[in-house]
């Protein structure tokens, strides 16, 4: 694991993530950044060890995990003004 290798967390973040689960505390999760890292796992970017329905389930059953919904407001928030360049999804 390095932290230039961008599908990889790095020491400290895997570290911070351990202290988290350790003190059992609550990592909050947005629903979208869920959607990419699925669209990147269908795409093969990414791959888990967990297949995507058992990291689902796992993050939606774990109490280390608090997932934030996507908004109307936040789902606006991606669509490009006009002339604009249309934004990434990921």
């Amino acid at each position: 694991m390095t932290p230039s290798d961008p599908k990889r967390l790095s020491r400290e973040q895997a570290r911070i993530l351990d202290e988290i689960v350790r003190r059992r505390k609550t990592v909050a999760i947005s629903a979208i950044s869920l959607l990419e890292i699925a669209l990147l796992c269908s795409g093969g970017v990414v791959r888990l060890k967990l297949s995507l329905d058992e990291a689902s389930r796992e993050i939606e059953t774990s109490p280390a995990f608090r997932i934030l919904p996507l908004t109307l407001d936040i789902a606006i928030s991606r669509i490009p003004k006009p002339g604009a360049e249309r934004p990434d999804l990921l």
